[in-house]
């Protein structure tokens, strides 16, 4: 059931999600109170994450020795945006154990949309039967908030679920986790928490209490303590900057509620035009909802590589933003004379797309829609500015936006064009279709060809 929250007059519901049972925090959290949180004494537990967190850092050998004989196996080898082949493989590994009762996603976005898939699949295979998963996030992306994720088609488009059997059943903070996450990660994540909460305050669905409320206070936590975490992120003594950032992720989009639908706003929806299509890696947020009935995911043995992935069986699915996305043709980059357009070049590292959108998007607001932009005013207090009232929310909002673009620039995240990134002028309109969900207006399609 979704109500519309009002401001004037000021009404609305938030109704509690049921699948967070445990949020423990704190460097160390992991080897303290994992083990309580795992369903029984003989469970068997399977890890998912990406190959840097198994490969370049102790975390994951750590925490198979930590699991003992519940160690069930582990899948390292997620890629960026929670690519189509590593969701299958990942799946036919758990469904091959009917043992296997619960999953551990250590990582950013990718490795816990991914397990959050994996969960949906065992969920729709194994005739209703729940997995039990366990997150332990080492950037700030929030993607353990909410009961819904995606994985990437072959054509770089991405398709959406939410599903209850997708909700994560206990989030971990490990300070010691996030730790090794690379320090330009860990920010522009941060920034990305920066757009959950800025645009809560003027999401038509955004509660009051809670969740507009404590998206205001995760503002100002963030905007105090991403410069801090940008002089000392990776260092032993950063663990409690660590933990307060995590801790106001979850707040910027850990309650919106089970009533809760859709997508966020404009900067996302940009985000999401501007992601996987065109090789941008961003934290994807679900837009829209599913109830499909996948194809059997078959139960064989363990193999050394991954099998291609079969299609899907026809979906049934809400119209959203993302499908018309997907019904778009793939985007062409554009080379520009001289030299040759590098991936990395093309590519924003996760995260980073709200470096680029977030500021634009809040004057566009500022400038077109009033009721946003009071709503934006009300975030001054929390980036340490006095409201000068009179009546000037326009003024303010501007003042906010100018804050957000600011803080960007302090930590050293400032974004190229998209003209820079290989994106040709040709795709404004494509994008701009994307963002809105429809035909664009004249507002939404100035508004990015100022990306350019």
């Amino acid at each position: 059931m979704a109500i519309e929250c009002t401001d004037s007059p000021l009404s609305g519901l938030w109704r509690p999600q049921d699948h967070l049972k445990y949020l423990h925090y704190g460097s160390g959290c992991v080897e303290r109170h994992l083990l309580s949180v795992i369903p029984s004494p003989t469970s068997k537990v399977f890890i998912i994450t990406g190959s840097s967190m198994a490969t370049k850092t102790p975390a994951i050998r750590k925490l198979e020795e930590l699991l003992g004989e519940l160690h069930a196996g582990t899948y390292s080898d997620i890629k960026q945006h929670g690519q189509a082949e590593g969701v299958d493989e990942a799946t036919r590994l758990v469904n091959q154990d009917d043992k296997i009762d619960t999953v551990v996603s250590v990582g950013g976005g990718s490795p816990i949309d991914s397990a959050k898939m994996v969960c949906f699949r065992i969920h729709e295979s194994r005739a209703g039967r729940t997995l039990t998963h366990i997150a332990i996030p080492t950037t700030l992306s929030a993607a353990e908030c909410t009961a819904g994720g995606g994985f990437t088609r072959s054509d770089g488009t991405k398709l959406g679920f939410m599903h209850p059997s997708m909700g994560v059943g206990a989030i971990f903070y490990d300070a010691s986790f996030a730790r090794h996450t690379p320090k330009r990660l860990w920010l522009s994540t941060g920034m990305r928490a920066v757009d959950h909460a800025v645009e809560t305050v003027y999401h038509p669905h955004a509660s009051e209490v809670p969740w507009k409320a404590l998206a205001q206070w995760a503002l100002g936590v963030l905007v105090e303590c991403l410069p801090a975490a940008d002089k000392i992120h990776g260092d032993d003594t950063a663990d409690d900057i660590t933990t307060k950032l995590q801790l106001a992720a979850f707040a910027s989009s850990g309650l919106r509620g089970s009533n809760f639908r859709g997508g966020m706003g404009l900067s996302h929806s940009l985000g999401h035009a501007l992601g996987s299509p065109y090789g941008i890696p961003r934290k994807f947020t679900i837009s829209y909802y599913h109830t499909p009935r996948l194809t059997s995911i078959p139960s064989k043995r363990r193999a050394n590589k991954a099998e291609p992935s079969s299609p899907e069986t026809p979906l049934r699915h809400v119209q959203s933003d993302l499908q018309t996305a997907c019904n778009n043709k793939p985007p062409r980059h554009k080379k520009i004379p001289g030299r040759e357009i590098t991936a990395d070049q093309r590519a924003f590292p996760d995260g980073e797309t709200s470096c680029l959108t977030l500021g634009p998007v809040l004057r566009h607001k500022a400038e077109t829609d009033e009721a946003a932009a009071q709503q934006i005013s009300r975030l001054l207090p929390a980036l340490g500015e006095n409201r000068r009232g009179g009546g000037d929310a326009r003024g303010e909002a501007i003042e906010v936006a100018q804050r957000v673009e600011a803080l960007v620039r302090e930590l050293g995240l400032q974004q190229p064009s998209l003209s820079a990134r290989g994106v040709g002028r040709d795709q404004v309109a494509v994008i701009a279709r994307r963002a809105s969900g429809g035909e664009p207006s004249k507002e939404i399609l100035a508004l990015v060809e100022s990306l350019f």
